[in-house]
């Protein structure tokens, strides 16, 4: 039974980034920059750091570190690539054994990412694998030689690296579980879209490493923009049917594919399921059909509407029954460390949230309660005070008779 309920909390949409090693900090050294999958600042905290790390290198001329922190500062900061480039270029040139330097500089020297750089990415390619020659454990190369790999149509090595990932343990339990239950739940043979790295490497590396759910197509939408990724998606052995890309157009892409797939779709008779994983942007998306929640995914419905809605009984048999959830809790774990990730648990709590609503509209007062208790517990846990306070509300609303919500909206303003 779906439920059409307006979704008053927001699932939060977070791209992440890559989970590298790095050697330890100097005491006097600014803060080290971390992928976004790891931790994210907002562009003025990356303007101090670039600021920061610049005074450090011209200070420390001959510290390949400080070139190399200065170059993805900058890069996060907004800089041209061309100057970042030339950032880690300067590391090199002091110490040509520095592997960190490599990899920046690989991973940046092409199209798909810096507008003046190759189209081939063969030699971003060579400065990645010198970055993993020079130092075996290094994560970052692995996350940037896959499409790279891709590009040039060599899929296995893609595949390679995607393995690599798994067993190298880049991927931290919680990120694991969450592409396991974007996976484990869809229909056969459905197609997801998809938003960045954390949604996006996760699920693929489960499918290239441990064979879970290999008929589900993984679509990033960022990579839709060219054309040798959608000729791979159409022409790959999921074969996803998306319109063919206009070269000639200018701007972005991915919204007019999006909508051919939509178009194509809807012609067959729906035969392949469509969804969108929560992390994406919804205003973004150009999607006029309407969509269910389902969990980590909305699932895109045929017919036409701006508003969502929820599948109560879907939802509530994943959140009870078919996800992981239990590593989004876990004590062990450095959240502090990659304080990108507890953004992305607020999708569980949001989803807990909207479960809550559709089993209060059913009638179903105790198991609102329970549903609601769990998307606060894991607010708490997270110390989310702004959206558990938003969750413990809407429960006033909904259960008047209830004191637990005022209880919970008294802990969260401490």
């Amino acid at each position: 039974m779906n439920v059409r309920i307006p979704l008053v909390i927001g699932i939060c949409a977070v791209c992440a980034t890559v989970l590298s090693s790095c050697p330890a900090e100097s005491a006097a050294a600014p803060e080290r920059i971390y992928s976004k999958r790891i931790r994210y600042f907002s562009t003025e905290r990356y303007k101090e750091l670039r600021d920061e790390w610049k005074a450090w290198a011209e200070t420390h001329p001959g510290d390949p570190m400080g070139w190399t922190e200065f170059a993805k500062a900058a890069r996060y900061a907004g800089e041209p690539c061309e100057a970042y480039l030339g950032y880690a270029k300067k590391a090199i040139e002091f110490d040509p054994s520095y592997a960190e330097a490599h990899a920046v500089l690989g991973g940046s020297n092409w199209r798909q990412y810096c507008p003046s750089a190759p189209e081939d990415p063969s030699n971003a390619i060579r400065e990645l694998e010198k970055a993993l020659e020079l130092d075996p454990a290094s994560r970052d190369p692995h996350y940037m030689l896959w499409p790279m790999k891709l590009y040039q149509g060599k899929t296995d090595e893609a595949a390679g690296h995607l393995k690599s990932l798994i067993r190298g343990g880049d991927f931290p339990e919680f990120l694991l579980d969450l592409a396991y239950n974007m996976l484990v739940a869809v229909e056969p043979n459905a197609i997801i879209l998809t938003n960045g790295d954390n949604d996006t490497y996760p699920p693929l590396a489960l499918q290239a490493a441990r064979g879970i759910r290999p008929d589900v197509a993984i679509v990033n939408l960022s990579l839709l923009n060219t054309v040798w990724y959608r000729k791979l998606m159409m022409e790959g052995p999921l074969a996803i049917p998306l319109p063919a890309i206009d070269e000639d157009a200018p701007g972005p892409q991915a919204g007019a594919a999006v909508m051919g797939l939509q178009e194509k779709l809807a012609g067959a008779g729906w035969t392949r399921p469509l969804y969108v994983a929560v992390t994406v942007h919804r205003p973004s998306l150009p999607l006029p059909n309407r969509l269910s929640l389902e969990g980590v995914v909305y699932r895109v419905l045929p017919e036409q509407g701006s508003e969502a809605e929820v599948d109560v009984e879907k939802l509530a048999e994943n959140l009870g029954k078919n996800y992981r959830l239990e590593s989004a809790t876990a004590l062990g774990f450095d959240w502090n460390h990659f304080s990108s990730l507890p953004n992305l648990v607020v999708n569980y709590a949001a989803a807990y949230s909207h479960l809550a609503s559709g089993l209060a509209e059913k009638g179903d007062l105790d198991g609102a309660r329970g549903a609601f208790r769990e998307a606060l517990r894991l607010m708490e846990f997270h110390s989310k005070a702004d959206f558990g306070k938003g969750i413990a509300e809407e429960w006033r609303k909904i259960d008047a008779e209830s004191k637990e919500p005022e209880e919970w909206i008294a802990r969260f303003s401490k």
